[in-house]
Parts: structure tokens; C-alpha cells; sequence
């Protein structure tokens, strides 16, 4: 990823992010640890991370090391979900959140069932 930024003349910033600010005349002004203040044009988040579970004992993964998941985010795990980086497909923020929202449902679904609340 580095080789690929420096070929766009791209810089990387690697600070964790104190504040961010936005507005229509002056972009996205990022406010970094130890004062430094950068502005974009557009500011991404994420673009995923390095997956990391050792010692992780039950779910199945990929070979890079994934979560496995099918319906609803559950793993092979009964009742354990997972959601975002750790898991196959994109790793973005909106993708991200509708994981987790499919997991939540599941999850409800579940319980109610459990409960004998719901069909099923």
C-alpha cells in the first residue's frame, strides 16, 4: 500500500486523530497528536487493518485469517457474531455498520426465539 501511495505523491499521516472539522469553504481539517493540523479535499476513516485473533479458538477463518460468517454475521460459532475488518469482503465503515445491524437482527432473532416469541 505504501509503494502504490508513493507513486500518486501521496502523503500518510500515522498519528492517532484528535478532532476532525468540516465545512464547505474549507475542506476537512484533521487535528492530529501533538497539535498538527492537515486539510483534505476528502478524508477516509479506514481502509481496513491488519486482522489479528491469536488464540482464537472456535470461529472458522480464512487463510489471511478472517472470520468466516454466513447468515446474519454468525459464525460457525452458534450464536457468536462478527462484524467489519475481522470478517471477509470490504473493509469500509457503511459495510461495516449494515454487518452489524444483519448481526443485531440475527441476534434479536435468536432471543425471541428462545423465548418462544418468535416463529421459527
Amino acid at each position: 500500500m505504501r509503494a502504490r501511495l508513493a507513486r500518486w505523491e501521496s502523503d500518510v499521516v500515522e498519528a492517532p486523530v484528535m478532532a476532525i472539522g468540516a465545512g464547505a469553504e474549507t475542506g476537512v481539517a484533521i487535528r492530529f497528536a501533538g497539535g498538527a493540523v492537515e486539510r483534505f479535499d476528502v478524508a477516509c476513516s479506514a481502509m481496513g487493518v491488519d486482522v489479528r485473533l491469536p488464540g482464537v479458538a472456535g470461529p472458522d477463518v480464512t487463510a489471511d485469517g478472517r472470520v468466516v460468517t454466513g447468515a446474519g454475521q454468525e459464525t460457525s460459532v452458534p450464536a457468536l457474531y462478527a462484524v467489519g475488518d475481522v470478517v471477509t469482503g470490504l473493509n469500509q465503515i457503511g459495510v461495516a455498520m449494515a454487518q452489524g445491524e444483519a448481526a443485531a437482527v440475527a441476534a434479536h432473532t435468536r432471543l425471541r426465539r428462545a423465548e418462544g416469541l418468535a416463529a421459527g
